[in-house]
């Protein structure tokens, strides 16, 4: 409780089985931004794409890391291709599937 109440744990969170929900791909999607786009505004138009379930401004040869959940390969390449890449502030992608979460 004494970590609570100091905000240590800031919430408690169901861990979820996605293969039985129907979305056992995930992926980890790179985002590079134009230069003059906002980091942040940009992740936060990405979260609104469906199967996208996280958003972080990282450093390196890319601005933002996505964390995607889908069905299929067809639906990440949907996400990738019709969704992702159409939203304003996008420069390139580059996408890796997670094999093992170990």
């Amino acid at each position: 409780k004494r970590m609570e109440q100091e905000g240590v744990i800031k919430k408690y969170i169901p861990v979820l089985d996605y293969a039985k929900l129907g979305k056992g791909i995930h992926a980890l999607i790179f985002v590079a931004a134009e230069h003059k786009a906002d980091q942040e505004q940009l992740g936060k138009r990405l979260l609104a794409i469906p199967g996208v379930l996280h958003a972080t401004i990282i450093t390196g040869g890319f601005d933002l890391m996505l964390e995607a959940r889908v069905g299929t390969i067809d639906e990440l390449n949907a996400l990738i291709i019709k969704d992702l890449r159409k939203v304003q502030g996008v420069e390139k992608t580059q996408t890796m599937i997670v094999l093992e979460e170990i």
